[in-house]
This record gives structure tokens, C-alpha cells and sequence, in this order.
């Protein structure tokens, strides 16, 4: 499956937020390979502490991806953590396993 740069699978008003967002985050968005097809973008913000923190939602085909960016008076702080749609789907199953009674030990 062809992958494309991120923007350019977004709709109207998915661009222009994703254009509103800080260019680091934006960069760092654009660094990950691999996009095919995006399902979902979201974006949300709010304060902890004092500080504006800025949360990027993505789904694609294979994976969930979730950015946080807060600016620190030294430097914007980013992270990254990505999980595919084959370990929810693991998840989902082990949850449903137990809610059934089947399978061996679970802890809760």
C-alpha cells in the first residue's frame, strides 16, 4: 500500500487545524512513516499545571497514534506512542475471553 505525507489525507478541516498546530508537532506528525490512510484526527487541549497541553488523536488503517506537545520555557516537550490495531484487537479478545469465563489465569 502506497503511504502519502500525512496533510495531503486530510480533509479541509482537518488541514487547517493540523496547520494551526505548533510547527514542531506538525513536524513531528509528518516524521512518522507509514500513513496510508487516516480514519481519524482529532485534536484536543487543555491545562495542567499552568501549561497548554496539546493532544493530536490519529487513526489509521493499522495503527492509533497519540502526540502530546506542552512548551516548556526550554524547549517544547513531544511524545509519541503508537499501538496497532492488532493488539487492541488481542485486548478486546482477552477482555471477552473473561467476561465469557473462558481461559485459563487473569488477573483483574
Amino acid at each position: 500500500m502506497q503511504t502519502c505525507e500525512f496533510k495531503t489525507l486530510l480533509n479541509e478541516s482537518q488541514l487547517i487545524t493540523f496547520e494551526e498546530l505548533p510547527q514542531e508537532l506538525q513536524n513531528e506528525i509528518d516524521s512518522v512513516f507509514g500513513y496510508e490512510e487516516v480514519e481519524l484526527f482529532k485534536i484536543r487541549s487543555f491545562e495542567i499545571g499552568g501549561r497548554l497541553h496539546t493532544i493530536a488523536y490519529i487513526e489509521t488503517v493499522s495503527d492509533y497514534y497519540v502526540f502530546t506537545y506542552v512548551n516548556y520555557s526550554s524547549s517544547p516537550r513531544i511524545t509519541k506512542q503508537e499501538i496497532s490495531k492488532t493488539t487492541i484487537n488481542v485486548f478486546q479478545l482477552l477482555r471477552n475471553e473473561d467476561e465469557r469465563g473462558v481461559g485459563g489465569c487473569s488477573q483483574n
